[in-house]
């Protein structure tokens, strides 16, 4: 997947370097490299779809976006994670509208995600992304998209 800002793709080891600066906590090269084998263990099996939000000016991993919790109604539910350093640049509204275009076009009917309460920036990414707000619940929001 891919548009003119970003590209959505599968992330590989070459990409741990970048994934120094995905988490606000400190993590060294062999938890990266887990990461990423996780990242393949769970497509593999099928429990989910964990992509890299790559910026196409830079040439670098922006963030991670996830697809879990696929449902036979149709349903699943997405998460995302910029880098710290590639916050407020866009990179995060861009791929949760992409990767939404995706999973609708390819028969997802109803996609669930949610953010803290306290999380301004991404509760406005979801509405700018066509996210209704649903409820609240233990401290978040829960918003839903539909076909």
């Amino acid at each position: 997947m891919r548009n003119s800002f970003i590209i959505i793709k599968e992330v590989t080891s070459a990409d741990t370097v970048y994934m120094y600066d995905l988490f606000e906590y400190p993590i060294d090269e062999a938890l990266a490299q887990r990461l990423v084998r996780s990242f393949r263990a769970r497509m593999k099996k099928r429990d989910s779809l964990v992509l890299g939000i790559f910026s196409v000016t830079e040439d670098r991993l922006a963030g991670v976006i996830e697809a879990y919790d696929l449902q036979d109604d149709g349903s699943l539910s997405i998460g995302y994670r910029v880098c710290p350093s590639m916050r407020k640049k866009g990179y995060g509204s861009a791929a949760v509208q992409l990767f939404c275009e995706w999973l609708l076009a390819h028969g997802v009917n109803l996609i669930t995600a949610s953010a803290k309460t306290t999380n301004t920036a991404s509760c406005r990414i979801l509405a700018k992304s066509g996210f209704a707000k649903i409820r609240e619940e233990r401290g978040h929001i829960i918003f839903n998209k539909y076909q």
